[in-house]
């Protein structure tokens, strides 16, 4: 284990050097890339993650005292060991256990050591040819749904739904300025990423009534790519693929159309489990119950390190 905190991931794969990709991938023992790279400990780096590491996954300065990524924040001698295995605390097995940074029991290695010793005999002898690449799927889960489809809105009605964690409702009041959006926006939409996604219902009060929006359709289309030139400024950017924005009519209590009259609902993904969502203002928000918070200084390194553990073990 000395030996792995001093060496690991401080020389280049030579399957990248070669062909610019290697299955292992993060069990590798060699670095890939500036985002796995780690300077010889002698370099004197404190323990610490530097804060563009926790922005941007590497921080550019090799000179720089802390430590430039999460693989050097993990594997530096102060960390390494420290914190009780993710996988552990959600009572899965560490199939890494071998270069696993996290503290395992002394019974996790025996179970481990036999474990992998019986695959051994059971595997048998297999061609190099019958082993298939790893394929990792980056197909993201469906929009965040309610229980209910809903085609319209009544207005006035009190919906039978109240904000949670994957609920927010926003009045019309004071909102609904296309060259203001971003600020009102951007922060549900980071917070969902960051979380378990969720949908902002604009034109409903926090009560639950429904009292829609006045758009006419030059309106709507601004107010669309507006989003888009917003959400090409978040880091990492965010597609089509991530969110999905809907008109819903409102309607009078005799069920006919108001004119211009809707209820905007902007579904939010989960974001990618190893991403952590930064704003055109450069802040990053989390979901609580049903608020959101801006993440700082202690607490922005905390999430972002929960974040980044699933992808060393």
């Amino acid at each position: 284990m000395e030996n792995l905190t001093r060496v690991y991931k401080t020389k280049q794969c030579n399957n990248m050097i070669r062909m610019g990709s290697c299955l292992q991938r993060n069990t590798c023992n060699y670095y890939h890339d500036e985002t796995d790279r780690r300077r010889l400990l002698n370099f004197g780096y404190d323990g610490i993650l530097c804060l563009e590491a926790v922005i941007n996954d590497f921080c550019s300065d090799q000179n720089c005292k802390f430590c430039k990524n999460y693989i050097e924040f993990f594997y530096h001698p102060q960390n390494f060991k420290a914190l009780e295995c993710m996988y552990k605390k959600a009572n899965l097995d560490c199939n890494n256990l071998m270069i696993c940074p996290f503290y395992h029991s002394p019974e996790e290695k025996i179970q481990y050591y036999m474990q992998r010793e019986n695959n051994k005999e059971n595997a048998g002898f297999e061609s190099e040819n019958e082993i298939k690449p790893i394929e990792i799927n980056e197909r993201r889960p469906e929009l965040a749904r309610i229980p209910s489809e809903r085609t319209y809105y009544v207005l006035k009605e009190e919906l039978k739904k109240y904000e949670d964690r994957k609920t927010e409702f926003k009045s019309s009041k004071n909102i609904f300025r296309i060259q203001n959006s971003a600020d009102i926006i951007a922060p549900y939409v980071s917070a969902f990423l960051n979380t378990e996604g969720g949908i902002l219902f604009y034109g409903i009060k926090d009560n639950g009534v429904v009292e829609g929006i006045s758009l006419s359709r030059k309106d709507r289309d601004q107010f669309t790519l507006a989003l888009d030139n917003i959400f090409q400024k978040f880091n990492p950017q965010i597609t089509h693929e991530d969110y999905q924005i809907t008109f819903k009519q409102v309607k009078d209590k005799n069920y006919k159309d108001i004119n211009d009259l809707y209820v905007i609902e902007f579904r939010v993904n989960k974001g990618k489990k190893d991403s952590v969502y930064f704003t055109h203002k450069n802040e990053t928000y989390i979901r609580r119950d049903a608020s959101v918070s801006l993440l700082k200084g202690h607490d922005l390194l905390e999430f972002y390190t929960k974040k980044q553990s699933s992808l060393v073990i």
